[in-house]
């Protein structure tokens, strides 16, 4: 598997496991179906040269989390989205390597609101991933 989709698909899966999220996408879907809601994007890939065979390539993937109002008080949503902001802050710092498939990764975060379909309250992450990788040529095959 690409590393990209390895890295995504290790960030999807500790976020499942959450008990607190109530449904988690890998796409940017319109219809979230229930709150609190996760969508996970990739966002930026950028290598950074680490010497003459090896890269290191930088992997940062959009976390958007999602609670609506509507059905809700604001102070209710705010509490929802602010009860998990250290769930997943401590997510990723417990497992700094995502099981091994990247030699580190960073979170950096934000609130928000934003107009959906309906009001909702926003927390955005930016999860970064950093994996050594070949900067050697990749031979043909004949």
């Amino acid at each position: 598997m690409a590393d990209y989709l390895e890295i995504k698909n290790k960030i999807i899966s500790k976020i499942e496991k959450i008990k607190q999220v109530k449904l988690v996408y890998s796409y940017e879907k319109q219809d979230l179906g229930g709150y609190p809601a996760v969508v996970i994007l990739g966002f930026n890939v950028n290598d950074i040269i680490e010497d003459t065979i090896t890269n290191l390539r930088e992997y940062i993937f959009k976390v958007r989390v999602f609670q609506e109002i509507k059905g809700v008080k604001p102070s209710k949503a705010e509490e929802i989205i602010d009860n998990l902001i250290d769930i997943l802050m401590d997510t990723f710092a417990t497992d700094f390597t995502l099981g091994g498939t990247c030699e580190g990764c960073w979170v950096s975060a934000g609130l928000g609101w934003i107009d959906r379909e309906t009001e909702m309250r926003v927390y955005d992450l930016e999860v970064t991933a950093k994996k050594l990788v070949s900067a050697l040529p990749i031979e043909e095959e004949s």
